[in-house]
């Protein structure tokens, strides 16, 4: 499966890799294929994976007791969890926005500080571990 992006101008899509895409096109000419259509979401950089990861998932965990991987489970429950009528599910980290991305670690940092009195530094702090060795974030 191959996805390409590009930009509505005048009503019309403008194909960012047209080459890329007329070549797509062509080899699977006869065939019935499928369009899907989305705003495009920026994809989140390594550094905010890295701050989610290394410093977010790494300082709750270790204060807690828990392993990175069930903490980060712990994490998505806790604030991804969605209703609607019939179905309750976690919505993956991997598919927010960076919008939706940093309001999660927002959150994280705020229920940290007021439930568990625990700092989780933003990501331009360093931040000290509990052996005293001092940490830059990126």
């Amino acid at each position: 499966m191959s996805k390409f992006s590009g930009n509505v101008q005048k009503g019309k899509f403008v194909i960012t890799n047209r080459e890329k895409f007329l070549e797509e096109i062509q080899g699977l000419e006869g065939k019935r294929i499928t369009v899907t259509i989305e705003k495009y979401k920026k994809p989140r950089s390594n550094e905010e994976n890295r701050y989610y990861r290394g410093v977010i998932v790494k300082i709750l965990a270790d204060e807690l007791g828990y392993s990175h991987e069930e903490m980060h489970e712990i994490l998505k429950e806790k604030f991804l969890k969605v209703h609607d009528d019939k179905f309750t599910w976690t919505q993956s980290t991997a598919k927010l926005s960076t919008v939706e991305f940093e309001d999660l670690c927002k959150k994280v940092r705020m229920w940290a500080s007021a439930e568990l009195q625990i700092y989780i530094p933003l990501p331009n702090e360093a931040y000290m571990d509990r052996s005293g060795d001092l940490h830059n974030i990126y």
